[in-house]
């Protein structure tokens, strides 16, 4: 949905440890623009790997409702943030403590 400045899309079906591309034509006039955006369940720090960070950044929202400032700690949707976001980090620190998904890049076409 395209509206003023903002752009809101919707993807479905992005496996983790994934990166999409999505393509935008007829943007202002323009010819277009390519953003491309990993997708790493667990990464609440944005650093592109599931880390202790993560496992702390958690904690620290633990027993909050899910709010627009808090949203990203809320690992399966739930609507709160509690001890199982926990413990499912540190499940995917155990799978995943090599994983790092290339930072992404907007670029235009």
């Amino acid at each position: 949905m395209y509206s003023g400045r903002d752009i809101t899309v919707t993807l479905t079906g992005i496996a983790d440890n994934q990166r999409a591309i999505v393509s935008f034509t007829g943007i202002d006039g323009g010819s277009g623009a390519q953003a491309a955006i990993g997708f790493l369940v667990g990464d609440v720090s944005s650093s592109r790997a599931v880390n202790a960070l993560d496992i702390s950044a958690i904690k620290a929202h633990g027993g909050q409702l899910v709010t627009a400032g808090n949203f990203q700690f809320d690992l399966d949707a739930s609507g709160s943030i509690d001890g199982h976001h926990v413990s499912a980090v540190k499940a995917l620190l155990k799978n995943h403590s090599a994983t790092f998904i290339p930072r992404p890049a907007l670029m235009r076409t």
